[in-house]
């Protein structure tokens, strides 16, 4: 399993993953859902923590078993910092019984997002700082297409009868969302936190992680993501290879003001689709399902995905794939085996 991100903004978090799994005779599949909601929502109505994985499909498989387990007994606290506090030791001594098992010496990364409402977020202004600088710096190297691409369609008839659609729907014309949308757009409740200088705003604390697990050393090594910031792992995936103004665009571009996820899915989908085609790497690919988390729960998003009771499918080149939750995805492999096995 080869690529997941997390990104943590002002009122959700993000995390999200590409659909191919390798396998070891080489080849691939574009069929695993990598993300999972781990709490029970009916019972923690305070707490939402979910998780996507890379690496060995069986080992993050029995990660998140035990840690689903531990959650919803409360062995493991529900409450994202604490729980961050507590999975270290909870993961080294489930490494005892996974090689005491006779297990494979095999790896994987867990990353984790969650999100408490008995805490209030709090805004690094510095960060917002950085965040503003770096979404008008990138609105400045797009302004020459930008203005190229306006120039040119001004006057094409097709534009135009759209360009009044727009207008009749929104109030403004196409030429004029594209000027507005150069324009940072920090929420309100930001601009709040900004006033008072506290840095506090209105939403659920949240928290973002990752636990990358090497068996073959026994080796647990942690890595957090605080509000404005984000984290990525997949085959040959280094965070410094992720464009910084992907977080400036998802948290500051003004079509955020419309409270939905289709803009953020659109970025997030082509930033690691295009990573993958830009860089050769054959293993990400499929298409990117979304986790965003907020104070209403996990959701699941992605480009033409198709929610069917028990069958969830996504298209990918037009053609309808059924996504298999990757702690199910062993036993479909398995399945598959043993069907060959009696054919033939």
């Amino acid at each position: 399993m080869t690529f997941i991100i997390g990104l943590n903004l002002s009122d959700r978090i993000y995390l999200a993953g590409d659909t191919r799994v390798t396998h070891s005779d080489g080849k691939y599949s574009d069929d695993a859902l990598k993300l999972s909601p781990l709490l029970n929502r009916a019972v923690f109505a305070e707490n939402e923590i979910g998780i996507a994985v890379a690496g060995n499909v069986a080992l993050a498989t029995f990660f998140k078993n035990e840690i689903s387990t531990a959650l919803n007994n409360r062995q493991l606290n529900p409450d994202i910092r604490k729980f961050y506090d507590e999975i270290k030791p909870f993961l080294e001594e489930k490494i005892v019984d996974w090689v005491n098992a006779g297990n494979k010496y095999v790896s994987c990364c867990l990353l984790f997002g969650g999100l408490f409402k008995g805490r209030k977020k709090h805004v690094n202004l510095i960060k917002l700082q950085e965040l503003v600088v770096e979404y008008e710096a990138k609105n400045k190297r797009d302004e020459t297409s930008h203005t190229k691409a306006a120039f040119q369609l001004k006057d094409d008839p097709i534009f135009k009868i759209l360009d009044q659609k727009i207008k009749e729907g929104t109030g403004i014309g196409a030429l004029e969302h594209l000027e507005k949308s150069k324009i940072p757009h920090i929420p309100e409740e930001i601009k709040n936190a900004i006033d008072s200088g506290l840095g506090e705003i209105e939403y659920p604390d949240s928290l973002i992680f990752s636990a990358k697990i090497e068996i073959a050393t026994k080796n647990v090594q942690l890595e957090s993501a605080e509000w404005g910031e984000f984290l990525a792992y997949g085959d040959r995936v280094k965070k410094e290879m992720i464009p910084q103004g992907l977080l400036a665009m998802l948290e500051l571009h003004y079509g955020k003001q419309e409270k939905t996820f289709t803009m953020e899915s659109a970025i997030l989908t082509n930033t690691i689709l295009d990573y993958a085609k830009d860089l050769g790497i054959g293993t990400i690919g499929g298409t990117v399902i979304i986790m965003p988390i907020d104070k209403d729960g996990a959701h699941i998003t992605g480009k033409d995905i198709i929610f069917q009771p028990g069958n969830t499918q996504v298209k990918i080149n037009g053609i309808p794939v059924s996504l298999v939750p990757f702690f199910y995805y062993h036993k479909k492999r398995k399945a598959a085996a043993d069907l060959v096995a009696k054919m033939g």
